[in-house]
């Protein structure tokens, strides 16, 4: 089930749902890019038309981005980052850190509309007008 407030709208009546710390995903970052033996390339911090922290990180096996939700500490992996689309992939590394969800390239894939009960009226509306396809298309946007 997909928790309120994982879209980052809401209104003004409901619960305020905090950020992720920015630094914490640094770190996250940068701690699987020392023990994989890879480069973190860039960090894109800013929520300005997103709902997601992303690092382009660079390994033997070529490039690829790791996204954080930016409300809950939901992660993935996308081979490309586009506003129109993202193309999500399963991750190149056996994560098992219990401090974030890992979520596979199934759970990303499947269909949203049986699980959105816990959304907010805000995220309802937003989904009726951006017409997402996919549970990752609601967890990691590009809505405004």
């Amino acid at each position: 089930m997909l928790p309120n407030g994982i879209t980052g709208f809401r209104d003004l009546k409901d619960l305020y749902i905090s950020e992720q710390e920015k630094r914490i995903f640094q770190r996250f970052c940068y701690s699987i890019a020392t023990h994989y033996h890879c480069e973190v390339l860039s960090f894109d911090l800013d929520l300005a038309s997103k709902n997601f922290y992303s690092a382009e990180i660079k390994t033997e096996r070529g490039r690829f981005y790791l996204l954080e939700n930016a409300y809950y500490p939901w992660i993935a992996f996308a081979k490309n980052l586009d506003v129109t689309e993202i193309e999500f992939v399963e991750s190149p590394f056996n994560l098992t850190d219990p401090s974030v969800n890992v979520l596979t390239l199934p759970e990303l894939e499947q269909s949203w509309h049986d699980i959105v009960g816990e959304l907010n009226k805000a995220e309802l509306e937003q989904i009726k007008y951006w017409k997402p396809n996919i549970i990752g298309d609601i967890i990691f946007n590009f809505w405004d």
